[in-house]
């Protein structure tokens, strides 16, 4: 079967290589003729495509117009390239804006509309689109994916409630896939470095309890609630830890001022993020109650739990907070809660969370096959 995944304006980093890349190549190891098309904006256009070309050389890449307003405009490239697309059986469409410049320039492929959070909700909670042109657009952008394409994959089974209840959507077509790892990653230890290795072996000597956050410093990340857990945690707790593996922050700072030897703060290459967090013992995911986290599927809770670590997380973080409650997986908190204790868990507790990941939530745990079909 000869599938084009179809990505628009999204720079070649670790969420598209996870989401993307790693897809086509599971789609390729299942014996697909898998191709990537992916229009990159002309800003970073030969550095996405150097980037995209290593990571999987059956990519062909198109510079984008500028400006998001005129998204439309890249109709042309579909008239150009008509022979490409019209032997493209599948197209996976990444994002409302690819799924709609298929569904309007295309004829001969079957749809699939891989919707990877609710954009319009995110315009209107978060501005995630504010001075592009199109934020009075997006619901009509959306709706037409979700309702137009011959199927959909949804990360939540909230998402698919999401369309239910915004754009009518009342078919059967719709698959969830969270955000999936590949399990086969792995890291060196010897990269680490000294002043992370030295924040470890003071841990390792203070039987500390680690607990992580791995991330953003974006709004919806909520490091100021994050760091009021981290906060009561240690004043509560003397054997209690932070790791903040993230960009330099406010809130981190001040925390780190208060308890120096407890708290550390630093970046590291995405290659060695497993590493480090098989070196802690709890990982934070804390958001608000929103629709965009309702729905959502951070790959960062799949992470942690490949990684053997409890997850504390807010109810009604997608799927996620309910899958964590009912396989025991680690700790629902609200800041309304108290503080709890945080136990260092056992070699069996942890070998519990990966094998959990592993089965339902590896890139392998997918029948990608499945998704393509009509």
């Amino acid at each position: 079967m000869k599938i084009g995944f179809l990505t628009f304006n999204e720079p070649v980093n670790g969420v598209y290589i996870s989401q993307v890349i790693e897809v086509a190549k599971q789609l390729k190891l299942q014996g697909h003729d898998i191709e990537i098309i992916a229009f990159f904006s002309l800003r970073d256009f030969t550095k996405n495509k150097k980037i995209i070309k290593q990571h999987f050389t059956n990519s062909f890449v198109i510079p984008s117009f500028p400006k998001l307003r005129y998204w439309k405009i890249n109709k042309l490239w579909f008239w150009l390239f008509k022979a490409k697309f019209n032997k493209k059986e599948v197209l996976i469409c990444r994002g409302p804006l690819s799924a709609n410049l298929a569904i309007n320039n295309t004829t001969r492929s079957r749809i699939i509309y891989d919707g990877r959070g609710a954009v319009w909700a995110e315009q209107q909670e978060y501005g995630v689109y504010d001075g592009s042109g199109i934020e009075n657009d997006l619901f009509e952008i959306e709706m037409n994916a979700v309702t137009q394409s011959h199927r959909q994959i949804a990360v939540s089974s909230e998402l698919i409630n999401y369309w239910k209840e915004n754009f009518n959507y009342s078919g059967n077509s719709a698959t969830v896939v969270p955000c999936t790892l590949n399990t086969a990653r792995i890291s060196s230890v010897c990269c680490i470095s000294d002043d992370l290795k030295s924040f470890f072996e003071h841990a390792n000597l203070q039987n500390y309890t680690i607990t992580v956050f791995a991330g953003g410093n974006g709004k919806w990340q909520q490091l100021d609630k994050v760091c009021e857990f981290a906060l009561g945690s240690i004043e509560k707790q003397e054997s209690s830890a932070f790791l903040f593996l993230c960009p330099p922050e406010e809130n981190i700072q001040n925390l780190k001022d208060k308890y120096p030897p407890r708290v550390f703060n630093t970046l590291v290459s995405p290659d060695l993020v497993h590493t480090i967090l098989s070196k802690c013992d709890y990982g934070i995911i804390l958001r608000e109650q929103n629709t965009t986290n309702k729905v959502a599927s951070p790959v960062k809770v799949a992470e942690y739990l490949f990684a053997g670590l409890k997850v504390i997380i807010s109810p009604n973080v997608g799927d996620y907070s309910n899958l964590v409650k009912e396989n025991n997986l680690g700790i629902i908190w609200t800041s309304k809660s108290e503080i709890p204790d945080l136990p260092k868990p056992g070699i069996a507790e942890k070998q519990q969370n990966i094998f959990f990941a592993e089965r339902n939530l590896s890139k392998t745990a997918v029948d990608y096959t499945q998704l393509t079909q009509p």
